[in-house]
């Protein structure tokens, strides 16, 4: 017989046996009929004495020996599952981090997800111990009077792992090669969003859906100057964008300068550069030396929306759910200069845009933004060999209504959302979080849990 609940566990320090108590209705419902059973946290499996008393229908109370060797650092609400003659208590969760730094992201997330049925925590993989499936976890506890302090714990390897690696200079460290190899070789854990998304990855994986690529730019990939040309002859605007970028770094717009030759415009030490050049071979010898038009692709310019003199796009961020399933949990308008190289430098608005553009319209063209960025990211999915759970996409909407895909960004930023005005996108986001990482150890979500999504959403 197979359970899934949400628990409470809490600590017996005085008790010494090893012994595991547990309400009489979690007996029951468990379908447990003997005394001996195995009892599972993370990656550290034991076989303990489990005594049915007379308690609250949701209470679980574990011994000293059985918190030293499940090595569980504090009680708190998880599930329970029982199944092939194991007790499964968790899920475990690891956030894998570049360096040992807590950043205000890391501190906002743990802090919204202390009243869901998980243990979190960060780690980095300096800290793992192989051999014994151990790691140093960093959870963030509250005490009594509010204040919040960080604690390293010795856990099991946890059940689910959170890749939130900055930097793809850091993704390719050596030691993450090691990590992404062990974690396949010596646990069962799921990792999702394990890599960052290159701009050329993404188009090629898009390339085979035609109900997508009607929404990506035209594009060239490794292009050469003849092709910039080309570019230019059909599309007046141009862009040249790394594809390792990100940020927006490294992106150039070129257009054609009145007849005298061909407007470059980029970004430099954070400042907007602007540069004339009588021919595309001088532009190309000036930044793209040595081969470098290689690392690139050749996008066409889209004539976005405006309002008030400014382009808009939208930020789209997507998450898996407890039923695997993805939501839309942010679509965050970003106002910019016309004359700016990139939108990275806009700025966050909470006006309507589409509304003040498209009046009746917006509301159709709203469901067709979320629309299009699931499709999106599941054509991804389905082309990937690669677990992913959330993902952040850039949208914008010609000024005829059409909608563009512009980038599939694998490590969202979830800082756009942390503040009073989307907070409620913010806590859809980590409420989605919370359930996906219950859905991939093993924890699937029952009718009357309070989930982010019904079923058959999407």
């Amino acid at each position: 017989m197979s359970q899934n609940n949400i628990v409470h566990i809490h600590f017996l320090e005085e008790n010494p046996n090893r012994e595991l108590l547990i309400s009489r209705k979690l007996w029951k419902e468990f379908g447990l009929n003997r005394r001996n059973y195995y009892i599972q946290f993370g990656h550290r499996i034991i076989v303990a004495k489990v005594i049915p008393i007379d308690c609250n229908e949701s209470e679980i109370y574990l011994s000293s020996i059985l918190i030293k060797e499940l090595m569980i650092p504090f009680p708190c609400q998880l599930r329970a599952h029982f199944d092939n003659g194991t007790l499964r208590i968790g899920p475990l969760v690891g956030i894998l981090m570049a360096d040992s730094s807590h950043s205000q992201f890391f501190e906002y997330l743990l802090s919204t997800l202390k009243n869901e049925p998980i243990s979190i925590f960060l780690f980095t993989p300096q800290v793992i111990d192989w051999s014994k499936k151990n790691v140093t976890g960093t959870f963030l506890e509250t005490t009594t009077d509010g204040s919040k302090k960080w604690l390293e714990c010795q856990v099991p390897f946890p059940n689910v792992v959170y890749n939130r690696i900055y930097g793809r200079e850091n993704e390719q460290k050596e030691i993450f090669s090691v990590f992404k190899k062990n974690i396949n070789l010596y646990t069962s854990a799921k990792m999702f969003n394990s890599s960052f998304f290159n701009k050329d990855m993404v188009y090629q994986q898009l390339n085979s859906h035609p109900e997508i690529m009607k929404h990506i730019p035209d594009t060239c990939l490794a292009p050469s100057v003849s092709d910039i040309q080309d570019f230019l002859n059909r599309y007046q605007v141009i862009f040249l964008k790394p594809v390792t970028g990100s940020f927006g770094y490294g992106i150039f717009k070129v257009c054609y300068q009145n007849g005298t030759g061909f407007l470059c415009q980029y970004r430099e030490d954070s400042q907007e550069v602007s540069r004339v050049y009588k021919s595309l071979d001088d532009l190309a010898d000036h930044h793209f030396k040595n081969g470098l038009l290689s690392t690139y692709l050749l996008q066409q310019g889209i004539d976005l929306a405006c309002v008030d003199e400014q382009t808009f796009d939208f930020r789209i961020h997507l998450n898996k759910d407890g039923y695997n399933k993805w939501q839309p949990t942010a679509m965050v308008p970003f106002l910019t200069n016309r004359n700016q190289v990139t939108t990275q430098s806009g700025k966050y608005t909470s006006r309507d845009v589409l509304k003040e553009v498209f009046c009746e319209r917006s509301i159709e063209l709203t469901k067709q933004v979320k629309d299009a960025a699931i499709y999106a990211v599941t054509a991804m999915e389905s082309s990937l060999n690669q677990l992913i759970g959330e993902v952040g996409i850039d949208i914008g909407i010609d000024k005829n209504g059409h909608i563009w895909i512009f980038e599939i960004n694998s490590k969202p930023s979830h800082m756009i959302t942390i503040s009073e005005s989307l907070m409620n996108e913010y806590q859809h986001s980590t409420r989605c979080l919370s359930e996906f990482f219950q859905y991939l150890a093993g924890y699937r979500m029952k009718h009357g849990d309070g989930s982010a999504a019904s079923p058959d959403a999407n």
